[in-house]
């Protein structure tokens, strides 16, 4: 657990509304960038930026990724995880769900 689990709860309540905001029907369960194994590994290393992306997480999470998922949403939750998603923010990102 990172050393301040305020920041992990809130990454990890933000991180799961963003997987079901974007969910898309055509990628398994097992390819989704936000499934368990990946956010855990998120969590865990916190990269900040696409090359930590590279460096930190597991090879082996990284390949059973989809790819079109990876592309169009990484740099978000890679936000998320630095907290630039302001809270300013949440309500328009929330507002997603709806």
């Amino acid at each position: 657990m990172p050393e301040n689990p305020a920041s992990y709860r809130v990454v990890r309540k933000k991180s799961y509304l963003f997987n079901k905001a974007v969910e898309l029907p055509n990628v398994d369960a097992d390819r989704r960038l936000l499934r368990p194994a990946m956010l855990e590994a998120l969590l865990e290393h916190q990269p900040l930026s696409r090359s930590e992306f590279v460096e930190r997480i597991p090879h082996y999470l990284r390949q059973a990724t989809d790819v079109y998922e990876a592309q169009r949403f990484l740099d978000r939750v890679l936000a998320l995880i630095d907290g630039t998603e302001a809270e300013a923010n949440d309500a328009a990102f929330e507002s997603e769900l709806a």
